[in-house]
């Protein structure tokens, strides 16, 4: 869908993966322009754990929690939890294309704006 939408996009299995992606794109000083984690990966670390160690070294990257679940904590109070946003599965693009509306604006609809 994002990249539908003209976003250069990268994925990973797993929070570990996602660290090193947005850790190794901050080193090359091509950052992501945001995140979408999932709150809960099987066999794996989750976006709820992911998004501590991403802190630690990348406090303004938007960090958009996501899930198939509504009704928990992370979801309700995303900010409380070093979350940005939140954005519920199934994604729908009018709400994807709104979620980054509201926080890049402009910058949302640039086709040569990456996101990672």
């Amino acid at each position: 869908m994002l990249g539908g939408m003209g976003y250069d996009v990268d994925y990973a299995v797993n929070g570990n993966e996602a660290i090193d992606l947005v850790h190794n794109a901050a080193e090359l000083k091509k950052p992501f322009l945001a995140i979408i984690m999932d709150l809960t990966i099987p066999g794996g670390m989750g976006g709820r754990e992911a998004i501590e160690k991403i802190r630690e070294t990348e406090k303004d990257l938007p960090a958009f929690v996501s899930s198939g679940y509504s009704d928990g904590p992370v979801l309700a109070h995303p900010a409380d939890y070093k979350f940005t946003d939140r954005i519920g599965k199934p994604f729908i693009k009018a709400e994807l294309a709104n979620l980054f509306s509201r926080h890049f604006g402009d910058k949302s609809s640039a086709v040569d704006t990456a996101l990672k």
